[in-house]
């Protein structure tokens, strides 16, 4: 059994912060906090895709997150676009078999790996992590 087991029985919905219904943001501060012990502020859900994609970097830097410039570690924000911009956030997890990113899209958390990822459109255009003071 892989860590990330236990998120795969949650579901998605727009706007949702839990316990059993998230939506991306939701997911990734829930497994940020259980996984990681990071404490990741909650942000209400932009009305489009349009607004997430120019507000994530400036939330991830809002809370010490800078971008990551090499190889992506275990636990680090992959932010994902299915188009153009990223409007979507995942979990880099490095020790599944294979590396892989575990998300919450619609229909439900996913462990995906980047082949997966591919088949289905999305593609991983940074990465960010806590930024060592």
């Amino acid at each position: 059994m892989h860590w990330s087991d236990p998120y795969l029985r949650l579901g998605y919905q727009v706007g949702a912060d839990g316990p059993d219904l998230y939506d991306c943001w939701s997911f990734f501060r829930l497994v940020q906090g259980e996984r990681f012990g990071r404490d990741v502020p909650f942000m209400p859900s932009p009305l489009s895709r349009g607004t997430t994609a120019k507000v994530m970097p400036a939330w991830a830097g809002s809370f010490g997150w800078g971008e990551v410039n090499g190889a992506p570690e275990a636990g680090d924000a992959a932010f994902m676009a299915n188009g153009r911009v990223p409007t979507h956030v995942g979990i880099f997890v490095g020790d599944a078999g294979v590396p892989a990113i575990l998300h919450c899209p619609e229909g439900g958390a996913r462990l995906h790996t980047f082949t997966h990822l591919e088949m289905l459109g999305w593609e991983v255009r940074s990465y960010w992590r806590p930024e060592v003071k």
